[in-house]
C-alpha cells in the first residue's frame, strides 16, 4: 500500500480531482487515456507517495512524485509547474506531436530533470521516464519503467 501525503503546503491543490478536471486532461491527450491513469490524477493529483524512489532502466533510480495536477491553479502558485498543461507544453519542444496528439502524456514528475508518462506511439500505453537530462535522441532519454499505474507503485520503495 502507498501512503501518499499532500506535496503543496503553502497552495493546497483540491483532491479528489473533479471529474471535468480529469474530462480536461483527456482531452489535452487528444487520444484516450488509460483509465488507470485519469484514476490516479482524480485521486492524487498534487500529492506524492511517502515511499518515492523507483528503479529505472537497467542500473538507475529517480524519485517519483508528485502527481501533476489537472485542476486549475493561480498561475503564480507553485503548483503552476507541476500541472499536466504545463508539461504537455515543455514536452512540444522537446518531443513533437505526431499525428496531432501528444507523443507523451505526463501524469507524475520527479521534481528535477522529468516526467513520468503515458507512451501514446505505443497501442499498450506503456509508462516511460523522460529524461530531460539526455538530449531526445539519446539512450536513456527515453526509459521504460512499468506496463501500468499498479505495476509502478508497486516498485516504489523508501
Amino acid at each position: 500500500m502507498v501512503d501518499w501525503q499532500p506535496y503543496f503546503s503553502a497552495t493546497p491543490v483540491p483532491t479528489p480531482a473533479t471529474q471535468a478536471d480529469v474530462a480536461k486532461a483527456v482531452e489535452q491527450a487528444k487520444a484516450p487515456l488509460r483509465e488507470d491513469v485519469q484514476k490516479l490524477l482524480a485521486e492524487r493529483q498534487g500529492q506524492a507517495p511517502e515511499q518515492d524512489v523507483i528503479d529505472i532502466g537497467d542500473d538507475g533510480n529517480t524519485a517519483f512524485g508528485p502527481i501533476l495536477v489537472v485542476s486549475d491553479v493561480p498561475p503564480s502558485s507553485t503548483a503552476g509547474t507541476y500541472t499536466v498543461s504545463f508539461a504537455i507544453n515543455a514536452l512540444k519542444e522537446w518531443s513533437p506531436p505526431a499525428d496531432g496528439k501528444p507523443a507523451f502524456f505526463p501524469f507524475a514528475s520527479n521534481t528535477s530533470s522529468g516526467w513520468f508518462c503515458v507512451d501514446q506511439r505505443d497501442p499498450a500505453q506503456p509508462i516511460v521516464f523522460i529524461d530531460f537530462n539526455y538530449d531526445p535522441d539519446e539512450q536513456g532519454a527515453i526509459t521504460p519503467v512499468a506496463p501500468d499505474v499498479a505495476s509502478l507503485l508497486a516498485k516504489l520503495r523508501p
